[in-house]
């Protein structure tokens, strides 16, 4: 006889023409061989053989990561370690964006043929991005698809900017948001989750979040089931493998930058009962998947049982944490910096250092040869400029030379008119500049003129 095997969800039982048999257990195997079966014996003669069995395949305890599972239509908190710890939320953000585009769309503020155009600002968006160039145009329904299936930062900032005139007042709403839905401990600095020091939530407030979401726009809830998307002849793959892997799962959507690790909020529907998992800080998608999968089991099993659990927002979960950086540093990340300005600043910062590929119009603030006193002034010209809701990216050119070296401070992914509007602003400011094309930007050897 060969091998034979059958599953219910991550429990498989294994017997083998080898001499042995094994239980399977997440992600361990307990393997018994008949030659240690008489080293049993004594054991199982000791208590009933039932109960044996329920010790050796009770689910196992999710722990090791913040988390969180609750039953979505009642908010039974089932399960949680560390849930009201504070975390950076990385692409998690994008719930929230899109939580403001699906209100906009049903109170008739959007529709979902709209056209909209990406900014110089929004096209300038690190990966993992769409691809949108300065002026490429795209339907809120097809940026909404790109957010939630491929975690498109360029794609976020264009809805932000469609609904809010900028990123920054955009993510002010955010927290607003945030604040009114019961997310007491959450911060939002940006629309996308690019990194940011002062961006921070929970896996409570994720739950919450995630909860909401479902309650409130149902209708739009199969965005996040999409397992790839298909833009101007291009095919993606969703970054959220796990609703492929896990009986039942139909959602949600997973984040990751190296100052969170590896973050997942995920949905799973059997026997009528959704059950949303939030899990926090795993070292990789591996890790994330199997304690994902772990939550979610203890929760279908815990779920049926009688006794009397809290709700989410009665859960004694409510009071902010103080934050403090997640207790790890991601392998291959300890030479990437968690955000390039200093941990006060209020503003997100993506710094584009690589010249030639500078987006849009831009703005010369001058050269320092500190490093640090070059982020001093983009800190001082993009706050002041905050004020006249012109977002910007901050550019610094290394200028090398035989006795040292200085960096060249720009603000790009500006429209030629916002290039202007920003100068005269900062002029009148004590903010010296000078508009810079993107002729000249990208012009060979830029950096050293």
């Amino acid at each position: 006889m060969g091998e034979q095997r059958f599953s219910d969800n991550d429990l498989t039982y294994q017997s083998a023409v080898s001499g042995g048999f094994g239980f399977w257990i997440g992600e361990s195997v307990l393997r018994i061989t008949l030659n240690q079966l008489e080293w049993f014996g004594n054991l199982i003669q000791s208590m009933p053989v039932l109960l044996f069995l329920a010790i050796v395949l009770s689910p196992p305890e999710a722990k090791g990561y913040p988390g969180i599972v609750i039953e979505s239509g009642s908010g039974k908190v089932l399960q949680h370690e560390d849930a009201n710890q504070s975390w950076h939320p990385a692409s998690l953000t994008k719930l929230m964006t899109l939580y403001l585009t699906f209100n906009a769309l049903h109170s008739g503020q959007l529709n979902l043929d709209e056209q909209l155009t990406a900014s110089a600002f929004a096209a300038s968006q690190p990966p993992t991005r769409l691809g949108l160039r300065h002026g490429d145009r795209l339907t809120v329904g097809e940026a909404i698809q790109a957010v939630a299936t491929i975690s498109a930062n360029d794609a976020s900032v264009v809805l932000a900017e469609r609904l809010k005139g900028s990123e920054a007042l955009f993510a002010e709403e955010m927290t607003r948001q945030a604040k009114q839905l019961g997310m007491h401990a959450t911060e939002f600095f940006n629309a996308s989750g690019l990194p940011n020091l002062q961006q921070k939530t929970t896996a409570r407030d994720m739950a919450l979040l995630a909860m909401r979401l479902i309650k409130s726009f149902p209708d739009y809830f199969h965005y996040f089931s999409n397992r790839s998307i298909t833009f101007r002849g291009r095919h993606r793959m969703a970054t959220n493998g796990f609703i492929s892997s896990y009986p039942g799962a139909d959602g949600l959507k997973t984040g990751y930058t190296c100052g969170s690790g590896y973050n997942l909020i995920a949905t799973a529907l059997r026997d009528n009962v959704r059950l949303i998992g939030v899990v926090l800080g795993a070292g990789s998608k591996r890790e994330r998947s199997t304690q994902m999968r772990k939550l979610l089991d203890l929760g279908f099993t815990k779920v049926r049982e009688p006794a009397e659990v809290p709700t989410i927002t009665g859960i004694a979960l409510n009071q902010p944490a103080e934050f403090s950086a997640p207790p790890f540093r991601l392998k291959g990340c300890a030479s990437r910096p968690v955000q390039s300005i200093a941990q006060d600043d209020p503003l997100p910062v993506q710094t584009l250092t690589k010249e030639g590929s500078l987006p849009g119009w831009g703005v010369l603030l001058g050269i320092q040869r500190g490093k640090n006193d070059a982020l001093s002034v983009v800190k001082k010209a993009r706050s002041e400029l905050e004020r006249v809701r012109i977002s910007s990216t901050p550019a610094l050119l290394k200028r090398k030379f035989r006795k040292g070296s200085s960096w060249k401070i720009l603000l790009v992914g500006l429209e030629k008119a916002q290039a202007g509007q920003a100068c005269r602003h900062l002029l009148a400011h004590a903010v010296n500049c000078v508009i810079q094309s993107p002729k000249r930007m990208n012009s060979r050897g830029y950096a050293r003129r």
